[in-house]
């Protein structure tokens, strides 16, 4: 297992654990779920985290507000975030960067391919079950 740990904050308990087995199982990190928000900026508070893996109902208000929260409280100030969301194709790409944003995965996803996408995004290795 690696010693990468994501955050995943996802309203849905069924996506959050099927995320969570693809990411963990899959991927070879460490997961720590939550179903909020809030209850993810809490945990930032007393875990370390080396990704966010965010869901939001609303990308406009919640999730650009989660970034701005990151930036502007006493978390460290290079987490990178990851939207995984149905409003993928309302992002322009070469904007995200600027926004603090490391990468887009739409809904629905390929539980298979998922880590492979994530890794990539943060330039991270995977778990062996990759590896030929």
């Amino acid at each position: 297992m690696s010693d990468k740990q994501i955050l995943l904050i996802d309203h849905e308990v069924s996506v959050r654990e099927v995320l969570q087995i693809c990411l963990s199982s899959v991927g070879g990190w460490r997961v720590i779920s939550v179903a909020s928000i809030q209850a993810g900026l809490e945990k930032l508070c007393i875990e370390r985290v080396d990704a966010v893996l965010l869901d939001t109902p609303n990308l406009e208000t919640d999730g650009i507000t989660f970034i701005q929260t990151l930036k502007n409280d006493p978390f460290p100030p290079s987490i990178p975030v990851i939207f995984i969301t149905v409003k993928a194709k309302n992002f322009l790409f070469n904007q995200l960067p600027a926004l603090g944003i490391a990468g887009v995965i739409a809904k629905p996803f390929n539980a298979m391919t998922l880590p492979i996408q994530v890794a990539g995004m943060l330039n991270w290795s995977l778990g062996s079950e990759f590896v030929d």
